[in-house]
């Protein structure tokens, strides 16, 4: 049952833009609730039964990430370049959008091949830990606004050509990865040490 629904939700919120676009569904390109409570509901499955339908290898997983991200990406740029009909140029640009059905299999994949390796590196443990933290500072209100309008990596990498596309968004992760990264591990830090701080005072005083 639980199956069964989310092929449905997935049909209505990935595959069915591709054929009519149903704006009282409220799927707003994948920021919308109604996604994210499919996202809620897909989560909550694998949390349960590990994996959908069928259980790959790790390395099976990374390969399926691969091709569909590469595919993805070329049908993409081919199709945006070489689209002189309006309707297929919207068409082909919702690849990209959050509720594309590649963009959710490329996650899942991604997300499987991660979650059936076991990783034994302290560095990346460490790094790991702090992961988290970078998302919640690059996606704060305050901080899109100056990541996206007024630095202006957006004009950056959208006014490039097609060869140096892939490179500067590479180039602009990498440096927001890092500086969200290293305020993370400060304010969990500073968090830290407040908790302790407080907790030593409370104890005092309860003794």
């Amino acid at each position: 049952m639980h199956l069964n629904l989310l092929i449905i939700l997935f049909i209505f919120f990935c595959i069915w833009q591709f054929i009519e676009k149903i704006e009282v569904i409220g799927v707003s390109g994948g920021f919308g609730l109604n996604y994210f409570i499919f996202l809620y509901f897909f989560g909550g499955y694998i949390n349960k039964y590990k994996f959908v339908i069928k259980d790959l290898r790790a390395r099976t997983y990374l390969m399926l990430y691969i091709i569909f991200a590469i595919f993805n990406t070329v049908v993409y740029i081919y199709g945006t370049n070489h689209s002189t009909e309006f309707l297929l140029f919207k068409r082909i640009s919702r690849l990209y959008s959050y509720n594309s059905p590649l963009v959710l299999i490329i996650a899942y994949c991604i997300f499987q091949y991660f979650h059936n390796i076991k990783v034994k590196s302290s560095l990346i443990n460490y790094i790991a830990k702090y992961v988290f933290g970078i998302y919640l500072i690059h996606e704060n209100q305050y901080v899109r606004e100056i990541l996206w309008r007024n630095l202006g990596i957006i004009e950056d990498v959208i006014s490039s050509n097609q060869y140096l596309f892939l490179l500067k968004i590479l180039k602009f992760s990498t440096l927001i990865f890092l500086s969200c990264w290293i305020l993370s591990l400060i304010i969990s830090k500073l968090y830290y040490a407040l908790y302790e701080l407080l907790k030593s005072i409370y104890t005092r005083k309860m003794n």
